[in-house]
């Protein structure tokens, strides 16, 4: 059985499942695209408001997790753009040749 340690307590399948329909329902990921930003902060602010604390408290570590996933990603484009655009790694596109057959010492023939 898979278990999910977080924030000290342990979670098991059917409770991380469990999660995710209540996360798909706050969400309402099939509308998700025609809503602007004020209806699904008022509409999660209702549901929120519905829930016992204790629901309430997972459904705000969810959001600092999705949060700092979006940090990390947004960092990572960020940097990857910025060594996509600098200089710093042509020499490895354009490598000279060091060695050439006058270089060598000894030929060997198999």
């Amino acid at each position: 059985m898979l278990f999910w340690l977080h924030a000290a307590s342990i979670l098991t399948c059917r409770q991380i499942r469990w999660r995710v329909r209540i996360y798909k329902k706050i969400l309402n990921l099939n509308t998700i695209s025609i809503m602007n930003r004020q209806i699904i902060i008022e509409k999660t602010m209702k549901i929120l408001n519905q829930l016992p604390e204790e629901k309430a408290e997972a459904i705000s570590d969810f959001a600092d997790f999705i949060l700092k996933r979006y940090e990390e990603h947004i960092l990572t484009a960020g940097i990857q753009h910025i060594i996509s655009e600098s200089d710093s790694f042509n020499f490895l596109q354009e490598e000279e040749e060091t060695y050439s057959l006058s270089d060598l010492k000894e030929v060997y023939n198999a």
